[in-house]
This record gives C-alpha cells, sequence and structure tokens, in this order.
C-alpha cells in the first residue's frame, strides 16, 4: 500500500510506503494502544482509500476549497492497492499524528465549505463525543441494516429542490443526533481506536462496526442536523461490492450481538409493523441472492462490455444504436442493471448516441475505443456538472463549461447524465439554461436550440 500527500493546493509534496511511517510510530512510541497516544491537536488529517485517480481527484479539489480553522492545518492520506477498507484505515490512522481524522469514500465530495469548522465545534462542544457521521440509524434492528426510514436515518438527505447551494455555519442551537450506527461514506473522528480488520477483511460493515467500538468505549457517534442542505455528497458510483455483504452482515451480528439488544434500550422500541418487516427480509434476500449468483452476475456484466467494446473499437455506431433496443428489452428490467453502474453507463450512453444520430450530431463517444475511456468520459462530464451545480468558483465553474460545451458532448448526453432515474441532480433547468447560454455566446445555433427543447421538456416533466 503506499501513501499520498496533498497539501491545501492539492499538490502531491511526498510519496512514503505506510509501512515505513508505521515502523517509525512503533519505534518512537512503543507498543499501539487503542486510544491515540499522539495527537497533532490543531491538524485535521483526510484518509481516503482509493483504486481510482479521476474520483481522487475531484474528491481533493473539494478538499481543497475548505475553509480551514485559524491556527489549524489539514493533511490528506490515500491509501492504494488495499486489501480490505480496515487494513487501509489502521495504516493510515497510525501513519498520522492528526487529533482529527476524517475518514471518506473517494467518490464524496465536501460541498459545505465550513465542514472543517463545524466539525470542530461538535467535538469541543463535548469530550464524549467520539465519531461524527453525516447520516446513520438513531438505532439499527437486530438485523443489523442500515435503514432509510425517515422514522430512524437522520442526516445525509439530497436536497432535490434545492435552488443554489449554501454553505453554512453550525450554531449552539443546532440539533445534533446521537446515533448507533452511521454511514461510512464520511466518518470523522477525534479518538483514535482501531478498526476491526480482525474480522472485517472486506469492504462492507466498516462503519456499522466501527461505530459500535466507538460506543464500547461509551463514546458518542453523533449525526449534525444539516438543515436539509447536506454538507456533502455522495456519488456511491463504483461497481457494487455487495457481492460478499451478506457474509459480513453474519459476522456482524455474531460480534455485536449483545451490543444491539442492549444500546440505549430504553429508544429500542419495539413495533411489530409487517410491511417493514417485509421490506427488511426482501433486502436480505436480495444480499443472499447477490452472494450465490455473484459470478454469474460478473460473467454477464463482463460478457456485456466485452460486445460493447467491439463494437467502439469499430466505431459502429448503427449497431450500437440497435444494442440499445437489446438493453431496454433485456438488461434494464433485470438486478443485473442495478448491481453494475458501468452497464448503466453504458446504457445511458446509447440513449445519446441514438439522439444524436437521428439529428445529424457528431456522436459523443467519437474516438472512444474501449469501456475504460467511455467510463472516464461519463464520470468527468458528471463532475463538470457537479461543479456547475455546487457554485464552486467561478474559474472552475468556466472550466466545467468549456468541458461540457467547447468539445463533442451533446445537449442529449448532458439531459441523459442529468435526468436519468439513478441521477441526483436537482438544478438540471439552472445547469441546462447555463450550458444553453454558452451555446449561444459560441455561435452554435443548432446545440442551442437542442438545448431548449430539452430545458422545455424538464420543465414540463416537473
Amino acid at each position: 500500500m503506499y501513501c499520498h500527500f496533498l497539501d491545501k493546493l492539492s499538490e502531491y509534496c511526498l510519496n512514503l510506503k505506510v509501512e515505513k511511517r508505521l515502523l517509525l510510530y512503533l519505534f518512537q512510541f512503543g507498543e499501539k494502544t487503542d486510544i491515540n497516544m499522539i495527537s497533532n491537536k490543531k491538524q485535521f488529517c483526510f484518509i481516503i482509500c482509493t483504486n481510482n485517480k479521476q474520483y481522487l481527484d475531484e474528491c481533493a479539489f473539494y478538499i481543497s476549497l475548505l475553509d480551514i480553522p485559524d491556527g489549524y492545518t489539514t493533511d490528506l492520506i490515500t491509501i492504494e492497492g488495499a486489501t480490505s477498507i480496515t487494513s487501509a484505515y489502521n495504516a493510515a490512522m497510525n501513519a498520522s499524528e492528526a487529533k482529527y481524522k476524517i475518514y471518506l469514500h473517494h467518490d464524496t465530495m465536501i460541498l459545505n465549505r465550513y465542514f472543517l469548522h463545524n466539525i470542530l465545534k461538535i467535538f469541543q462542544s463535548d469530550d464524549e463525543i467520539g465519531m461524527i457521521g453525516m447520516g446513520g440509524n438513531v438505532h439499527l434492528d437486530d438485523d443489523a441494516l442500515l435503514s432509510f426510514d425517515l422514522s430512524r436515518y437522520v442526516g445525509y438527505n439530497y436536497n432535490r429542490s434545492l435552488e443554489r447551494y449554501i454553505s453554512n455555519l453550525i450554531t449552539d442551537e443546532d440539533y445534533i443526533y446521537d446515533v448507533e450506527a452511521i454511514d461510512g461514506f464520511i466518518m470523522a473522528t477525534q479518538y483514535d481506536l482501531e478498526w476491526r480488520e480482525d474480522i472485517f477483511d472486506g469492504w462492507d460493515f466498516y462503519d456499522l462496526s466501527q461505530s459500535m467500538e466507538f460506543d464500547r468505549k461509551n463514546l458518542r457517534v453523533i449525526v449534525p442536523d444539516q438543515k436539509d442542505i447536506e454538507w456533502c455528497f455522495h456519488a456511491d458510483d463504483m461497481t457494487s461490492t455487495l457481492y460478499e455483504f451478506e457474509k459480513y452482515r453474519k459476522v456482524f451480528r455474531d460480534e455485536y450481538r449483545f451490543d444491539l439488544e442492549n444500546y440505549d434500550i430504553e429508544r429500542k422500541v419495539k413495533v411489530i409493523d409487517e410491511k417493514k418487516k417485509r421490506a427488511v427480509q426482501d433486502r436480505i434476500e436480495q444480499y443472499v441472492m447477490l452472494s450465490d449468483l455473484s459470478q454469474d452476475f460478473k460473467d454477464e456484466i463482463k460478457k456485456i462490455k466485452e460486445e460493447t467494446e467491439i463494437l467502439l473499437n469499430d466505431q459502429d455506431f448503427e449497431k450500437l444504436c440497435d444494442m440499445r433496443k437489446h438493453f431496454d428489452a433485456m438488461v434494464a428490467p433485470y438486478a443485473i442493471y442495478r448491481v453494475s453502474v458501468d452497464i448503466r453507463r453504458i446504457h445511458h450512453t446509447l440513449i445519446a448516441l441514438e439522439q444524436e444520430m437521428n439529428h445529424g450530431l457528431v456522436p459523443s463517444i467519437k474516438g472512444i475505443t474501449d469501456i475504460e475511456q467511455l467510463r472516464y468520459k461519463y464520470v468527468k462530464a458528471q463532475m463538470m456538472l457537479r461543479r456547475i451545480e455546487m457554485d464552486v468558483p467561478e474559474e472552475f465553474q468556466e472550466e466545467a463549461f468549456q468541458y461540457l460545451t467547447e468539445t463533442d458532448i451533446s445537449p442529449y448526453y448532458i439531459s441523459i447524465l442529468l435526468s436519468n432515474e439513478y441521477s441526483s441532480f436537482s438544478q438540471t433547468k439552472r445547469i441546462l439554461s447555463g450550458i444553453c447560454q454558452k451555446y449561444i455566446e459560441a455561435g452554435d445555433v443548432k446545440r442551442a436550440k437542442l438545448c431548449i427543447g430539452l430545458f422545455k421538456q424538464d420543465e414540463s416533466r416537473s
């Protein structure tokens, strides 16, 4: 595993093997304990386990925009090539002396520029607060599933009616929720507890496990009320790792059965709700199915990607359009479509391609000859659209508009990214309006007219 550091300007300044820093740490300070022994009390360290530079760079871009509290510094550690997320987090945790550590997925973008001010204020309000998440469950049932029922899930809730993003500072009056478990897309701590890599040696249930470990130390795990303006955005856009979800759910239940039964028992109101019970059972059955059919799914996904890649390499747009019909009938309605984000990306690209061919536009995938290139372009366009939506500084917005309007990306390609059923964009009309304006300024009448038509379609749907 390798550890890379980024400073505030997101420039790589050091490249060390984590193992070397760990050895130095143990040599200087002796045997590790389960609570941090040393601490730079004026530092925040962002820790990211990654296998995708494109997402990592965008995540670091948003970190670089954060306002840093006076007198504090930031550090960023990324771990590549990890065998499990818990081993990666342990390595990075022990390699950093920062008091405040922020563990986040590489597809999590921190939007609130006062994020560091806010978590610092929360931690300093109570020494017993050990960990902060942006979403979580007030309590877990014995099935050990995070529930997204609004009666239990608090915090992160992407606001699709938001017109413009507004960063805000937390106040003394703002509410914080004590929760039993937080969602792992972002987890901030002020104490170091070892991650349970002894039993969670994969990519699932590390977040719920760590929540339980903090509770075992009588430390609070909390989620702040974000006032309907979430502090970060989780793209959750990589290939599903749920094939082993059921395996680790059983491990979690075995390890924390007593904790689940006894956590804050007064709040564990047992209400028999057959509808919810059935919904939970359905989820478990889906995880069991994924576990049982994981190789079948992987084989079918590989086959579809290989067939697509042959046509991409030949730039056979007519056959690719025919493939779209096959996707509509034989792929999109089935579980494999939900399992693989790459399959959805291919389908969305083919939908745009058909419209581009019908209207005499240069295909957005012209020159793209493999799935990796298709994926890169799709994700890059998503990221640029997100920058426009989140009102990043003007120079970066201009860079985003330039990428989207001065290349062969079509209005149809942009539209499918904004409006597909898996999209989480809330400001599609504002984004389309801005793109249309750029077309007009460039004298691109054809694409401007198409964009206006798509804008009207979006308006009629809303």
